[in-house]
């Protein structure tokens, strides 16, 4: 549905050289099919659109625990934070989002001309904190930034 699918155009880019450590998992809206892939890793990134109310484009970082809290910023990342439901609590991973602030949402298969041109960028950043998530040893060691904090 035009920007809100973001993550899946950013999955196929980043499925065609995986981030060293890194398994991408393409999951558009099959949320119960990502249930055995939260069970078997202790950290999850998640890209979607989430509106916090910037510019087009704009690109956030933040935990599921912030958007629990700030609910309805995006589409899809309460239907994976609510497949934990379905997960041992023993199992449950660290999960984060790369939000990516949309410019419309509508019946399309195609981004629009701003979130097109930011998709490189959306692609780079989300290796690189794949790169950093699968290096840090624990939860304490990744920055938390809430709903509405840009990442550079």
């Amino acid at each position: 549905m035009a920007d809100d699918g973001i993550g899946v155009h950013a999955a196929r880019r980043l499925a065609k050289a995986p981030p060293p450590g890194a398994t991408v998992v393409d999951v558009g809206t099959d949320f119960m099919s990502v249930v055995p892939f939260l069970e078997e890793h202790s950290k999850v990134l998640v890209i979607d659109a989430m509106d916090a109310g910037r510019p087009p484009g704009t690109l956030y970082r933040c935990r599921a625990a912030a958007i629990d809290a700030a609910k309805g910023n995006s589409l899809h990342e309460m239907g994976v934070v609510s497949m934990l439901r379905f997960v041992d609590p023993a199992k449950w991973p660290e999960i984060h989002f790369l939000g990516v602030q949309p410019e419309r949402i509508e019946f399309s298969l195609d981004l629009s001309p701003r979130l097109a041109e930011v998709l490189p960028a959306v692609v780079a950043k989300a290796s690189e904190l794949a790169i950093e998530l699968s290096a840090s040893p624990g939860p304490d060691q990744v920055p938390d930034q809430g709903i509405g904090d840009k990442v550079d």
